[in-house]
């Protein structure tokens, strides 16, 4: 709960007391921000020119992404700010590497 929220039953439209904008901009720093966007790009284009590199690491983070926490803070993240769909971007451009190796499990 990252900008203390109330209740995690309300739509992200119906926090006012104080904003979600104010919110947001008192908890979630630039920093922060730029990570949660920017992270898979990182990963995926510092390891581009060594696809079986690239997999492991791939494969790695989504495990962590899929055995912890982590990926319910991501998600949170994301949709404060508007970004949810990235992740969606995210996991398919993902499926579509291990697709492309079929040698290659996820998970």
């Amino acid at each position: 709960n990252i900008c203390e929220l109330s209740s995690s039953y309300l739509r992200n439209d119906q926090v006012n007391c104080p904003p979600l904008e104010e919110r947001i901009s008192n908890n979630i720093s630039a920093e922060l921000r730029y990570s949660a966007l920017h992270w898979f790009t990182h990963v995926y284009h510092a390891n581009e020119e060594s696809p079986d590199e690239l997999m492991v690491n791939l494969s790695a983070m989504v495990k962590r992404l899929c055995y912890s926490t982590q990926s319910l803070y991501w998600f949170e993240l994301l949709s404060l700010i508007g970004e949810l769909p990235r992740a969606g971007l995210v996991l398919a451009t993902i499926e579509r590497q291990a697709t492309v190796r079929k040698d290659f499990m996820v998970i």
